[in-house]
């Protein structure tokens, strides 16, 4: 059986070329589109962790990441929920979600119904989501497999890739911040504009287990 490389055994993506690619035209895409207002990204949490004493340490590390960028949730935006999330959504930079671990110290993690049908929304309009995890920090959506999962009550599962290492910031974790940090200028698109297949697979929903 052939040795495998250190890249092969422990991933820091399980995205294919093509769908990276894809990724990072629509990142400069994004950069370019940004007008002077501040960036806006959604932050969806279960709401026990939003009720943790830990909560405000967690918010204050993602703003640290952000400089400049306006932090919504939930109770900022949605009374009621489904008229506010539609007319709140089209002016989202991004999503930030945070998951329920299923293993103490695994990779896999699991996103509720209604945070994840707010990600299938997000990817359809193409706009990046991050996973937030506190050893992992900042994990790209691109970067990890994402499974359906249920049936009456359909949850998303994502896997972070095993070789994750939040102190080496892979190039789809430095695109999208550059895509979505206030404090960084717009530059002009350095790749080719994506292909329609590329974009549809960017921005597919998960799979069904």
């Amino acid at each position: 059986m052939p040795e495998l490389s250190d890249s092969e055994a422990s991933p820091t993506t399980y995205a294919t070329a093509e769908k990276l690619n894809a990724y990072f035209d629509a990142m400069s895409k994004l950069q370019n589109r940004r007008s002077s207002r501040s960036v806006r990204l959604y932050v969806s949490a279960p709401p026990d962790l939003q009720r943790s004493p830990k909560w405000p340490a967690r918010i204050e590390r993602l703003q640290r990441h952000f400089p400049g960028a306006k932090l919504l949730k939930f109770n900022d935006l949605f009374l009621p929920y489904e008229d506010g999330w539609r007319e709140a959504a089209p002016t989202f930079d991004g999503m930030i979600v945070f998951g329920t671990r299923r293993k103490r110290q695994g990779h896999v993690f699991l996103v509720g119904d209604v945070a994840r049908r707010e990600v299938i929304d997000m990817l359809r309009r193409r706009r990046p989501v991050l996973l937030h995890a506190q050893e992992f920090d900042l994990v790209p959506l691109v970067d990890c497999k994402t499974h359906d999962i249920g049936e009456a009550r359909v949850r998303m599962k994502v896997t972070v890739p095993s070789g994750w290492n939040p102190r080496r910031r892979n190039q789809t974790l430095r695109a999208t911040l550059r895509a979505l940090r206030s404090d960084v200028p717009a530059v002009a698109a350095d790749r080719a504009q994506q292909s329609q297949s590329g974009s549809n697979q960017l921005f597919s929903t998960p799979e069904m287990d």
